[in-house]
């Protein structure tokens, strides 16, 4: 009879075991930011958020800083290229001193 219980309790303890890593593994495909006010972002979601919210605050900080460059997203179906536009700031019509610099894409 003893031994009976301690297999049970072994089996028990394993199926337990077994379940939890179920719904670690749930959790971790399900895992999600709240953000308030917004329906709630996976990581990738997430990321790409606060790295949009990294380039608006590093372009008020070049323009606080009287640098002449803007970061724009192009105007192409992807994404994730990007354009840097940089303009000479001494010079009045800064149109002519206009260049576009295609910067590296980042995989994500």
């Amino acid at each position: 009879m003893e031994i009976y219980m301690k297999l049970n309790e072994i089996l028990c303890r394993a199926a337990q075991q077994l379940a939890d890593e179920h719904m670690d593994q749930i959790r971790r495909n399900q895992y999600c930011i709240f953000v308030l006010g917004r329906s709630p972002l996976t990581n990738t979601q997430a990321t790409h958020e606060i790295i949009e919210e990294a380039k608006i605050l590093f372009q008020h900080d070049l323009q606080a800083m009287d640098f002449g460059i803007v970061i724009q997203k192009s105007q192409v179906n992807n994404k994730d290229d990007e354009h840097i536009l940089e303009f000479d700031t001494d010079s009045n019509d800064e149109s002519e001193n206009e260049y576009d610099i295609s910067s590296s894409r980042v995989s994500s």
